[in-house]
């Protein structure tokens, strides 16, 4: 359904809404054959009776959607079926269930009730959207279109009077078709038999007289005198047509046209032409076969005679549809060109209605193509006309001519172009030469230097005609070479429908432009191809290289100068050739259109340069002139030199490609010698270009020699070419001497880029070196930076680094200077056009002074100011007030100029006019911030005085920058680039250096003290058993501690042994440790030689990954697991594999640059550690470092047997391995060990004369105990350590007791004179038996 249907109507309730359906002639795609207008009433149809009754009677098949039906609504439908011819009623009230709610009535069907065919009937109730509109479409399709009535709104309109419905065409409008009607009375008759009795003036009368004119112009040509039976003759003609009375259909035409109101006018116009078409519709579509064979047979006529001239007539008779509106105005204008030396009024009136219409859009016939005339007279006084409805003294024009055969759709190519309406020859057989005219808005004036844009269409070229074919050809040759000799722009029209015609056409095109080109007026041209097939490609390239050739000029015709290289081709596969309406127009052709019509008006703005002005009627009458005497080197009749004429064009073409083509190849060799040489030296480079250029021009000399010996061969060889070379030589030689100097000044232009550019590059290499010198030493700063404070730089920041390198580097590089170019005229001219732009040109005389030096500052004088503000002044006893508020003015803008001036000469820029245009907007400005009493010349006086100090202070930036202005633009240009690169390299330094330093730090610094510290704990080890013999068994190092028990007389010393012997031993070995390396230097030494073993090979490492990798930007992460592969294998590093896993370590990086960072730190890393290996540092802190403890090595060597005596915690002394038997050298006796342990003893008086030792021992009968140990009575050295025992319990009796909380113990005489040496002598005596083996 429709969007919005169902919303409730309040102001559409009866309003018909239509559309349209149009067959696009593609079978598979069109769902009619047919074309149909749908037209939808809104609302109940039963409350609109007159609208459902004009849609019953004018359309073709009425469909009704029916509701609830009562008895209103069933006499509504029959009323319906009594008018419409199809009827097909849409049930939408009822459910699938009940399909006859609505479609029955009384008990019987509806459609059987209206007597409907059974397919008239559709549930729509029971059909959703689509299938309702499918099985409409599928009924409709079996009507088309045998069953449905055609309608027209012509007849609409009618019954709609009838009914009594209101018709948009009012009164004038039917009054104008009336009119039409009475225009065309008789037509049915025919349109000959109404040409010949309405239309006479352009019958056989005047073609005769077209011919005897051409005749007579032929005579004069060759200066004979003309026969007097062609005077006698033309005098009757001329008398014969002068009896003209004017015939009904034209008296009609021509006052309808002269009527006052131009709505009625273009009412008529449009009714007339409508009318015409629809008649010539009918009669085309009634054109019999029988035609057609007669055209067949008039094509296979090859020779003038008498059979040809009756087929011609026949068929020019049986073609009643070539009447047109183009038909009324020939005869209106042959009726004045005719008869106006009658003087009658309305004739006379007749130019300014031809003007007026022209100007409304309404086609001008130039040229009669059937008669080949042109009415002179008729088309002067039109445009005389024109002049006075504008008002132009000189009226200015531009014409651009289209020109194609009848099949190019030359009216509607226009008509999608510009709009305007051109007779449509192609649909008739109708030939002539048609302008239209366009009034250009102001801006188009002034760009295209005209008034008037003429739009000249040539149609009917390659249409047969009642003329047999030479005739035909004759008439064609005139048609196009008068519209080419009027064009100032020619778009050539080229069809892919042209068939076997385009080879006439070809030849018809090509002539013309011959002859055009001797009436010395050559329109640029351009090309129009319709299609891209090969054929037409081919066609067009031939007539491309036939314009190029005849576009050449001498040097003063500045035109043709430049339409050398305008000469175009434009693609468009356009709507216009049989494309329906219904096709959506595709994006591609509006691109193409718009392509053209900026060729088209680029090449209409250089016509602009002619220096001549444009005098349309002067040229029509020149060139016509020349076309009726055919005053042509090649005849009307001759179009055989045509093609052989694009042959040579064609072969020049070729010719001309090779020379460029040569000279390409000849400036790769002096390119390589402008290379070959310093670019900055200026006297080598100047001499090298002086020299090429001499060389480039003999080059060329001698290529366009070749040129015109190969050119006087061909067309001495061509036997046509040869007839004509008179003429066609000159237009060889003028090519190729224009050749000759387009070549050369191309490679001279290009030898000057070259060097130039050389020059260019060498100063920006230059730039960019030192811009990368300036920028590494600035890189190199901020990493050591960053290094040293490790704060990360912002962009913003680095951008303010990169503008102080900037600046440096402008401010000191070498620009080359510039030949001396004085700026003054320059600021001269903008000044001058602001001056003239505010309309102060009575000052411009001041601008002399400009680019004069002053050194005087501005100074307001009694001229700035008017005489009332002069006289106000005097009044006031000599105020100066006004006068200084004005200077303050003037010294606050020249403030804000200096600190422009400042500004604009800090840039590294050339000069340029937009400065000066902005000093004179902010000196306006300034005036408009106070109101000042002052004159204009305050204002310009100011502006001269600031301009003349712009010229000296911007000459400065002209004169440094003017010659690097390349170099310049493309520094400017890549500024952000710079720094960007800038900020990139030192990102990726910054980050290079961070991830160095966390692989040195992370990976590399654990590794080397790891390696370092790995052997250092053996080897203190071992140097402490080199030099402390107590260290070499464990016998000795148990010795040495009761030794050093005894010397060092520390009671608490005892305790620890007896108690906690294991930590005692411990903490003698440890101590023994720190007291060694207090006294060694051999660790430092050590630990200098291990980090210069390992840094080495760290370093021969990183060097072996760098291999293969010189330059290249790599992920970091693979070659730092390479490195440590490296260190695994050949130097016996283990690397933790985890230890790389960061994503820290994946960069993409510079190897090169990578390597160099890790080398540095590495070597920063190296004199870190050695400077911490030379420096005291604390033992204990080294001792945690190492991976291996010395004491815990020693304590392997001294720790002997674990087993302890199981009484009294004495240590197993035995030395052998896997003994199995313990026994102990000193067993400890009762009294140091604690109460628990052992009881208490005491000694009497009378035990002391006998050895008693065995008595105070708490190992005594030690097997008892444990079955490994040996009793102490069996051991003899045992006995002998008891003065070692006997001392120490005597030395610490007090100490003992008190430690222990137990009574002193009392100890026989003999004990108490043991001595220190004595104990230490019995101790030495029994670990000495011990390791005799005793």
């Amino acid at each position: 359904g429709m969007d919005g249907g169902q919303v409730p109507r309040r102001l559409s309730n009866g309003l018909v809404e239509t559309g349209w359906y149009l067959p696009t002639g593609d079978i598979d795609r069109d769902i009619y054959q047919a074309p149909f207008v749908i037209s939808n009433l809104r609302g109940d149809a039963s409350n609109h009776e007159r609208c459902i009754k004009l849609l019953c009677q004018t359309s073709s098949a009425v469909i009704i959607f029916c509701g609830d039906f009562k008895e209103k609504e069933k006499q509504l439908l029959e009323s319906c079926k009594a008018m419409a011819s199809k009827l097909i009623l849409i049930d939408v009230y009822g459910t699938e269930g009940d399909g006859n709610t609505t479609m029955g009535y009384g008990g019987q069907n509806l459609q059987e009730c209206l007597w409907l065919p059974k397919e008239s009937g559709l549930p729509g109730s029971a059909l959703n959207e689509e299938e309702v509109a499918n099985n409409l479409c599928e009924i409709l399709k079996t009507w088309v279109p045998d069953s449905l009535k055609p309608v027209t709104l012509e007849a609409a309109s009618k019954l709609a009077l009838d009914i009594g419905l209101n018709v948009d065409e009012g009164p004038v409008c039917k009054k104008a078709m009336a009119t039409v009607e009475e225009v065309l009375k008789g037509l049915d008759e025919g349109s000959v038999e109404f040409q010949q009795k309405q239309l006479p003036l352009q019958g056989h009368l005047w073609h005769k007289l077209a011919t005897l004119d051409k005749e007579e112009s032929k005579h004069r040509k060759s200066e004979k005198e003309t026969e007097l039976q062609l005077q006698e003759e033309k005098k009757d003609i001329l008398a014969e047509l002068k009896r003209y009375k004017m015939t009904p259909a034209m008296k009609i035409f021509i006052d309808s046209l002269l009527a006052k109101d131009k709505i009625q006018r273009t009412y008529f116009l449009t009714w007339l032409k409508l009318r015409l078409q629809l008649q010539q519709s009918e009669k085309l579509n009634s054109f019999p076969e029988s035609q057609t064979e007669k055209t067949e047979q008039l094509e296979n006529v090859g020779h003038p005679c008498e059979d040809a001239k009756a087929l011609h007539s026949q068929l020019l008779e049986s073609k009643t549809y070539n009447l047109g509106v183009e038909h009324f105005f020939r005869e209106m204008g042959l009726i004045f060109e005719l008869t106006h030396m009658s003087g009658s009024q309305n004739l006379l009136r007749l130019p300014r209605l031809a003007a007026d219409l022209l100007l409304h859009g309404v086609p001008l016939e130039l040229m009669d193509g059937d008669a080949s005339n042109i009415p002179i007279c008729w088309l002067g006084s039109i445009f005389a006309e024109l002049s006075r409805s504008l008002r132009q003294e000189k009226l200015r024009t531009r014409a651009l001519t289209i020109l194609g055969n009848h099949h190019a759709r030359n009216a509607l190519v226009l008509s999608g172009l510009f709009g305007v309406k051109l007779q449509e020859g192609w649909e008739r057989t109708n030939k002539g030469v048609y302008m239209a005219v366009l009034s250009l808005p102001d801006d188009h004036r002034k760009d295209l230097d005209c008034d008037l844009l003429l739009l000249i269409d040539v149609e009917g070229l390659g249409l047969a005609s009642e003329e047999i074919e030479m005739d035909t050809l004759i008439h064609d040759n005139m048609m196009a070479t008068v519209a080419i000799g009027l064009s100032d722009v020619l778009l050539q029209n080229i069809s892919p429908h042209a068939g076997k015609e385009f080879a006439t056409i070809f030849k018809v095109m090509v002539s013309s432009l011959l002859r055009a080109k001797e009436c010395g007026a050559f329109p640029i041209c351009s090309l129009l191809v319709q299609d891209e097939g090969l054929d037409t490609v081919l066609q067009a390239s031939q007539l491309r290289h036939v314009c190029k050739m005849l576009q050449t000029e001498d040097k003063g015709n500045v035109i043709n100068h430049h339409a050398l290289n305008t000469s175009s081709t434009t693609f468009v596969k356009g709507p216009w050739p049989n494309m329906s309406l219904s096709e959506i127009v595709d994006k591609q052709y509006t691109n193409d259109v718009l392509k053209l019509k900026e060729t088209l008006f680029g090449a209409l703005k250089r016509c602009s340069t002619k220096s001549e002005e444009s005098d349309f009627i002067g040229r029509l009458s020149t060139v016509w002139d020349a076309v009726k005497s055919d005053s042509f080197s090649i005849s009307l009749q001759n179009i055989n030199v045509a093609l052989v004429f694009s042959l040579l064009c064609t072969e020049f073409s070729q010719w001309e490609d090779g020379l460029v083509e040569s000279m390409e190849s000849w400036l790769m060799g002096a390119t390589a010698k402008i290379i070959a040489t310093k670019a900055l030296d200026g006297t080598a480079q100047d001499a090298l270009l002086s020299e090429l250029k001499k060389e480039a021009q003999e080059e060329v000399k001698s290529g366009v020699h070749k040129l015109k010996s190969k050119a006087e061969s061909y067309v001495k060889s061509e036997e046509n070419l040869k007839m004509n070379s008179e003429t066609f030589m000159p237009v060889l030689l003028s090519n190729m001497s224009q050749l000759q100097e387009r070549v050369t000044e191309e490679v001279m232009q290009k030898l000057e880029t070259i060097s130039e550019s050389h020059c260019s590059l060498s100063q920006i290499e230059k730039f960019e070196a030192s811009l990368e010198r300036e920028q590494e030493f600035k890189l190199v700063a901020l990493e050591e930076t960053s290094k040293s404070t490790n704060i990360l730089l912002q962009d913003h920041e680095l951008e303010e680094e990169f503008e102080s390198v900037w600046k440096k580097m402008l401010s000191s590089f070498d620009f080359r200077p510039s030949e001396s170019d004085d700026i003054s005229s320059r600021v001269a001219e903008v000044l001058r056009q602001n001056l003239i732009s505010r309309g102060l040109q009575k000052h411009l005389e001041k601008l002399d002074v400009l680019g004069q030096k002053h050194t005087s500052g501005f100074q307001v004088c009694d001229e700035h100011f008017g005489y009332r503000s002069r006289l106000k002044r005097m009044l006031e006893d000599n105020n100066k007030q006004q006068k200084l508020e004005a200077q303050k003015v003037a010294n606050k803008i020249i403030e804000e100029y200096n600190k422009f001036s400042a500004n604009k000469c800090s840039l590294a820029a050339d000069f340029c006019e937009s400065y000066i245009t902005e000093l004179l907007e902010m000196i306006e400005n300034g005036l408009k911030e106070k109101s000042l009493e002052i004159r204009s010349a305050f204002e310009v006086d100011l502006k001269i005085h600031l301009c003349n100090a712009a010229c000296q202070d911007f000459q400065k930036l002209r004169d440094r920058f003017g010659k690097d202005k390349k170099l310049l633009t493309y520094i400017s240009e890549a500024k952000n680039k710079y720094a960007a690169e800038f900020i990139y390299q030192f990102r990726k330094r910054d980050q290079c250096q961070r991830v160095a330093q966390a692989f040195i730090s992370t990976v590399i610094k654990p590794l080397v003290l790891a390696y370092i510290n790995q052997p250092l704990g053996i080897h203190i080890a071992k140097d402490i058993e080199d030099k402390a013999k107590q260290y070499q068994s464990p016998r000795a190092f148990h010795q040495s501690i009761l030794e050093d028990l005894i010397d060092e007389d520390c009671f608490e010393s005892f305790v620890q042994y007896l108690l906690f012997y294991e930590d005692y031993r411990l903490t003698k070995i440890h101590d023994t440790v720190v007291a060694h390396l207090a006294d060694t230097t051999s660790l430092g030494k050590l630990k200098q030689q291990r980090l210069g073993e390992v840094v080495g090979k760290i370093a021969a490492a990183v060097s072996q990954t760098t291999e293969g990798t010189s330059g290249v930007l790599s992920d970091t992460k693979p070659l730092l697991e390479r490195v440590c592969l490296i260190l695994e294998k050949d130097a016996n590093i283990n690397v933790k594999e985890e230890s790389l896993n960061s994503p820290l370590f994946s960069i993409t990086t510079d190897w090169d640059r990578f390597v160099k960072c890790l080398i540095e730190l590495l070597a920063t890393m190296r004199l870190g550690l050695s400077q911490e290996f030379s420096q005291n540092v604390d033992i204990l802190e080294v001792l945690r470092d190492l991976p291996v403890l010395p004491q815990d090595h020693l304590l392997q060597t001294v720790r002997g047997c674990d087993k302890r005596c199981p009484l009294c915690k004495a240590p197993c002394d035995k030395e052998e391995l896997d003994h199995e038997m313990h026994s102990s050298l000193l067993h400890r006796p009762k009294g140091t060990l604690p109460h628990d342990i052992c009881s208490p003893f005491h000694l009497s008086s009378s035990e002391t004369s006998k050895d008693s030792y065995g008595e105070f021992m708490m190992c005594k009968n030690l097997p008892l105990q444990d079955t490994k140990w040996s009793d102490v009575s069996d051991d003899p050295n045992s006995q002998k350590a008891s003065n070692y025992w006997r001392y120490v319990l005597v030395r610490f009796n007090e100490k003992f007791a008190a430690e222990y909380k137990q009574e002193l113990a009392k100890f026989p005489e003999d004990w108490m004179k043991i001595t220190k040496e004595e104990a230490l002598d019995g101790l030495k005596e029994v670990f000495a038996l011990r390791q005799n083996g005793k």
